[in-house]
């Protein structure tokens, strides 16, 4: 729920009253991946809904998204999904 929130894995462990490399720990153990990884993901995922299913500019998605950087967001986008958020957004209009 908090995707979009500058979340630290401080404060994440913080919050669970336990030490951040416990919390790193037992996160990658659990899931097989990092949590600044999984919350990247999440955030792309949410990104790509924002993409098909509204006109907001790339900028304002990666805001919503909790990127307030573009360019890195674009770059996130790009490594994870293989291609710019608007490729994204052009290759799902020729889809529908």
């Amino acid at each position: 729920a908090n995707f979009k929130e500058d979340i630290s894995l401080n404060h994440i462990a913080n919050v669970f009253f336990v030490s951040p490399n416990y919390l790193s720990s037992l996160f990658n153990e659990k899931n097989n991946m990092s949590l600044s990884d999984y919350i990247q993901i999440l955030r792309i995922e949410k990104a790509k809904d924002y993409l098909i299913n509204t006109n907001l500019k790339i900028k304002d998605i990666g805001k919503r998204v909790g990127y307030n950087n573009s360019s890195y967001f674009i770059n996130v986008f790009k490594k994870l999904v293989a291609m710019t958020p608007n490729e994204y957004r052009i290759s799902n209009l020729e889809d529908k």
